[in-house]
């Protein structure tokens, strides 16, 4: 080992690998921080991204919830006017006053009523649980077998 510090062109050798070694791999070192400087950009475009999806998430599920919590108003109003046009048109009808054809159109009408509002009522109920899911909630079914 004490020989080869001696040898002069040993020497030379290691200072020149020191010297020119970092200025042959100078290419390369600057291609990776091009290549990681890239990675670390579409990350934060991955992650901003994925930001204003959830943002967006967010607004439509509490659109979606006032949306329905009003429809389901308007559905519940529809179906107590028809409830009570039905119990008018019965007691018309008891009264000699109108025929049973129009009792059984009116009861119609209120079933149709009925089925919308609970229609309505579900849509109001699976959009709060979507809101619940877009604020980060998890939803598990359980099933009992």
């Amino acid at each position: 080992m004490g020989a080869s510090l001696l040898n002069p062109i040993t020497l030379f050798a290691d200072l020149g690998a020191q010297l020119f070694g970092p200025i042959f791999n100078g290419g390369k070192i600057k291609k990776g921080i091009e290549i990681e400087e890239k990675r670390t950009e579409r990350l934060l475009y991955n992650y901003q991204l994925s930001y204003l999806n959830a943002i967006k998430e967010v607004e439509d599920a509490m659109i979606a919830q006032r949306t329905y919590n009003r429809e389901h108003d308007l559905r519940s109003n529809q179906m107590e006017s028809a409830t009570k046009a039905s119990h008018l048109a019965w007691v018309r009808y008891d009264g000699g006053l109108t025929s049973y054809l129009e009792v059984l159109s009116l009861q119609s009408s209120q079933f149709s009523a009925e089925l919308k509002a609970s229609s309505a009522l579900q849509q109001e109920l699976q959009s709060i649980i979507d809101l619940y899911t877009a604020l980060g909630g998890g939803w598990e079914i359980i099933t009992t077998e």
